[in-house]
C-alpha cells in the first residue's frame, strides 16, 4: 500500500497526538474518575467528561468515549499481559472443548471471532454514550466538530470492525439517513468529520474485508480530506510490543519532536518506525 506523509504544520498531527495521549494514559489509570480528572486539567476544561464502555466478555475496560468542547474520541484500548493469547482466537468457538472451530463471516468476509464479538459486546454502550455527548453539546448550542475513531494493539482491530457500524449509525440517527438529518452530519461533511486512527493495530479481517473498508474511505462522500487516509487507515508502530506504556509513550514523542514522518497504512503486516 502507498506511503502516507502528514504534512508539516497542519492541525491533523495535533489529531494524531491526541489519540496517543488518551490511549496511553488510559492504559496508565484505570480508574475512570482520575482519567476524568487528569485530562480535565489537561485540556483545561472541568466540563471534559470520560466514559468507561465494557465488552461483557472481557475482565476490564476495552473503550473509552472522550467529549471536549466539539470533540469526541472513541478510543479502543489494547490487551492486556493476561489477555494476549486472546488475539490467537480468530475463529469462533462452542463453549465444549470438542467442538470444532470455524470461520467466522461479516457480509461474506471472514473477520476476527474475538474482535467482533467484543465490538458486539459494547456496540450498544458505545451509541449510547455517543448520544449523551451529541446531546450535551446540543444542550450548549454546540455540533460536534470531529469524532475520532482510535485503537492500539487489539484495540485497533476492534475500532477497524466498527468503524462502518459507527458511521452507519451517524448516518441513521442524524444524517442523510434520519428522519430529521442535521447539517453538521451530512454525508459531504462527513469526511471532515470522522477519522480513523490506529495504532500498532492487529488485523481485523481477511482481503475482501479490508478491499470494502478501503473503498469506503476512498469514497468522496465520506473522506473529502485525504491527508490522513489517503484511501486507507493509517497505522502507527513502534518498535517494542513489550509494554503499551512505552510504546504508546513513544509515539508521543515522535509525535511531539518530529514535523513529518511517513507512515505506511497496512492490515496484516507492520512496517516500524525506528
Amino acid at each position: 500500500m502507498p506511503l502516507v506523509e502528514l504534512a508539516p504544520g497542519t492541525s491533523d498531527w495535533h489529531d494524531v497526538k491526541h489519540a496517543a495521549l488518551i490511549l496511553w494514559k488510559a492504559s496508565q489509570i484505570s480508574d475512570v474518575t482520575a482519567l476524568q480528572n487528569d485530562l480535565r486539567g489537561h485540556y483545561m476544561n472541568s466540563a471534559s467528561t470520560v466514559i468507561d464502555i465494557y465488552t461483557g466478555i472481557n475482565q476490564r475496560r476495552k473503550a473509552l468515549l472522550v467529549h471536549n468542547h466539539e470533540t469526541i474520541l472513541i478510543a479502543f484500548q489494547g490487551s492486556a499481559d493476561d489477555e494476549i493469547y486472546l488475539n490467537l482466537w480468530t475463529d469462533g468457538k462452542g463453549a465444549n472443548w470438542w467442538n470444532l472451530p470455524y470461520p467466522v463471516y461479516e457480509s461474506g468476509n471472514r473477520v476476527h471471532s474475538f474482535y467482533l464479538d467484543m465490538w458486539n459486546g459494547m456496540k450498544t454502550a458505545v451509541f449510547s454514550a455517543l448520544g449523551d455527548a451529541i446531546a450535551t453539546m446540543r444542550n450548549h448550542n454546540m455540533v460536534p466538530k470531529k469524532v475520532t475513531i482510535a485503537g492500539y494493539s487489539m484495540g485497533g482491530g476492534v475500532s477497524t470492525l466498527a468503524f462502518t457500524d459507527i458511521i452507519e449509525h451517524i448516518r441513521h440517527i442524524y444524517g442523510s439517513q434520519s428522519s430529521s438529518p442535521q447539517d453538521w452530519a451530512s454525508d459531504s461533511t462527513l469526511g471532515s468529520l470522522i477519522q480513523h486512527l490506529t495504532f500498532a493495530s492487529r488485523g481485523a479481517g481477511d482481503q475482501g474485508y479490508l478491499t470494502l473498508l478501503n473503498e469506503l474511505y476512498e469514497r468522496r462522500d465520506f473522506v473529502l480530506r485525504t491527508i490522513f487516509h489517503a484511501g486507507e487507515v493509517i497505522v502507527i508502530s513502534c518498535r517494542t510490543r513489550l509494554l503499551i506504556s512505552l510504546e504508546l509513550d513513544l509515539v508521543r514523542w515522535v509525535m511531539g519532536f518530529m514535523d513529518t514522518i511517513k507512515l505506511r497504512s497496512g492490515w496484516l503486516s507492520m512496517d516500524w518506525i525506528k
